[in-house]
């Protein structure tokens, strides 16, 4: 019938818009990509994959202000869809939104409370609000629920401004303004699958290869 011929054609139609936006995603025409995703959307309004791939096209393209309105939009027709959740948290987090997003990522912890990669975004904004402590938290559960795959939080991890606030609070002169008349010194090791960070006084280094996951703090007094 005509209208059982309307119906295929506007099915393959879809189907094309879908195979031309991830065709185009993976020659890093995003742009273009979030073009053929809005066509299928006005075809299907309500499909929940179609906008995953919209967000992903997005995030290629670096339009976060979009993403985030996407988004939302996702959470309307799916309130707990992983995808929109992490996604809007980091669309918020990459507009410098980051009070909006430790809220919206921490919302979606109590969903999916053992997820390395919600535990790695919120980490960044952990570490993009000068939380370090509570940075350094985050990325270390991630690590350790998925040390394969969470190459986010070991790098991360890596990074020596991530311990800053160490050296801050017990730097010479901060402990001389306390009274304290021989500084005591210290002394960090931290290991995680692959590499250890050694931190001593106010100075870092990359250590050797060890396999496990294991952390030690200690102060040292010079005599």
């Amino acid at each position: 019938s005509a209208a059982g011929g309307a119906v295929l054609s506007e099915h393959a139609g879809y189907a094309a818009e879908i195979r031309r936006g991830e065709a185009l995603l993976v020659d890093a025409r995003a742009d273009e990509a979030v073009g053929h995703f809005r066509r299928a959307l006005e075809l299907a309004p309500r499909s929940v994959p179609v906008r995953e791939k919209l967000l992903g096209a997005l995030f290629v393209a670096k339009r976060y202000d979009v993403a985030e309105a996407v988004a939302r939009e996702l959470l309307e027709l799916s309130p707990r869809n992983f995808v929109a959740l992490i996604s809007l948290g980091s669309a918020q987090r990459r507009q410098g939104k980051l009070w909006q997003a430790d809220k919206t990522l921490t919302k979606a912890l109590r969903h999916y409370p053992a997820n390395a990669r919600l535990l790695t975004e919120l980490g960044y904004v952990k570490q993009a609000r000068g939380r370090l402590p509570e940075a350094r938290r985050s990325f270390e559960q991630a690590w350790l629920l998925d040390p394969f795959t969470s190459d986010g939080a070991y790098w991360a991890m890596l990074d020596r401004f991530l311990y800053e606030d160490l050296a801050a609070y017990t730097g010479p002169d901060r402990l001389a303004e306390a009274g304290i008349g021989h500084a005591p010194k210290l002394s960090l090791e931290a290991g995680f699958y692959g590499s250890t960070i050694n931190y001593e006084g106010s100075a870092f280094k990359r250590g050797g290869r060890v396999y496990g996951v294991n952390g030690s703090l200690a102060y040292k007094r010079d005599h």
